[in-house]
């Protein structure tokens, strides 16, 4: 199942707390959350692989495009170190997630006055804590 697609027109913004770097977000790309399995295939499974499920859960990846300035003083963090994440729906709820950025894609302008947009990824990591909308 695809994750659900938000667009800049509702208003998201995600904001990052050690680098202090907010921005208004294009388009999102929220989280597939998966539960982790191990193999418990034994002789006597009939030549059948047999999976046990566990309680790990792998929080996935966070992407969004932003619109790039390249006269910008504040960048997107690219330390590889972990910190708060807070996505900000336009209802007012908020995901909190702790992740760092894996990929920054920059692409278009140029081309008759196109705008850059920057494409992000972020690899989660811990549990992403859900507060409904006041």
């Amino acid at each position: 199942m695809a994750s659900p697609k938000y667009t800049s027109e509702q208003g998201m913004t995600i904001s990052f707390a050690t680098s202090a770097w907010t921005v208004s977000i294009r388009d999102v790309s929220l989280p597939s959350i998966s539960l982790g399995h191990s193999e418990v295939t034994n002789t006597d499974a009939g030549g059948w692989a047999e999976f046990a499920g566990n309680a790990v859960k792998d929080p996935g990846e966070l992407s969004f495009t932003i619109d790039f300035n390249p006269d910008d003083t504040k960048k997107p963090p690219q330390n590889g170190a972990a910190e708060l994440i807070t996505l900000t729906f336009p209802s007012g709820a908020t995901w909190a997630m702790n992740g760092f950025i894996t990929n920054e894609d920059i692409s278009g302008g140029g081309k008759g006055g196109e705008v850059y947009e920057t494409n992000i990824k972020i690899k989660l990591t811990g549990a992403i804590v859900r507060v409904d909308a006041p």
